[in-house]
C-alpha cells in the first residue's frame, strides 16, 4: 500500500501550469496567485512503496524507483534541482563528485526568488518542472556560476587577526 505524507494546504500545481511569482506566493493565499490550480492526480504508478513529501531546500529523490521516494510537496512550485555536487570518498581514497537534489522554489529570473542574495540558478531536474529549468538558490549553491561558489563542505580554518591562534 502506498502511503503520501504530506498535504497541501494554500494550493498544488499541476505540472503544466504556469509559475506564480514567488513572491506572490508569500504574500498571500497561493490561490489568490493561481486561482486555476489543480491537485495532481493521485498516482498508482508507483506501487507498494511509501512516498513521503520534502519541502524548502530537503532532500528529494532523483530516481523515480527509490523506496522511500521524497518528492517535492506541490503545496509551492518546488522543483526537485541538482545546483552543485558533494564530494564522496570511496574505500580506495579516490573521491566522487556526486550530485545533490533539493526541492527548491522554481524562477524564472534572480529577481523572482524571494530570499535576499538568492539566485535563479539553472540544473537538471527531476520530475516536475514547471516549464522551468532554474530554482531559487544561496548563491554559494549555485556550481553554474562558476569554480569557487559551490559548497567545499569543510570549515574555514580560523584567522589570526580573529584571535584563532
Amino acid at each position: 500500500m502506498m502511503a503520501i505524507v504530506g498535504v497541501c494546504l494554500l494550493g498544488c500545481w499541476s505540472d503544466d501550469a504556469p509559475v506564480p511569482d514567488a513572491g506572490d506566493i508569500f504574500r498571500g493565499d497561493a490561490r489568490d496567485v493561481a486561482p486555476d490550480w489543480v491537485p495532481p492526480p493521485p498516482s498508482d504508478a508507483r506501487g507498494d512503496r511509501t512516498v513521503f513529501q520534502s519541502y524548502e531546500g530537503q532532500f528529494c529523490s532523483d530516481k523515480e524507483d527509490d523506496d522511500p521516494f521524497y518528492e517535492c510537496t506541490t503545496m509551492f512550485p518546488f522543483v526537485c534541482i541538482n545546483t552543485y555536487s558533494v564530494p564522496m570518498y570511496s574505500g580506495a581514497g579516490a573521491v566522487d563528485h556526486v550530485p545533490l537534489y533539493l526541492c527548491r522554489l522554481a524562477c524564472t529570473t534572480d529577481q523572482s526568488c524571494p530570499v535576499a542574495n538568492d539566485v535563479c540558478c539553472p540544473g537538471p531536474i527531476f520530475g516536475r518542472t514547471y516549464g522551468v529549468t532554474h530554482a531559487c538558490v544561496p548563491r554559494a549553491m549555485c556550481a553554474a556560476l562558476g569554480p569557487g561558489t559551490a559548497p567545499d563542505g569543510g570549515a574555514d580554518a580560523p584567522s589570526r587577526e580573529l584571535g584563532g591562534g
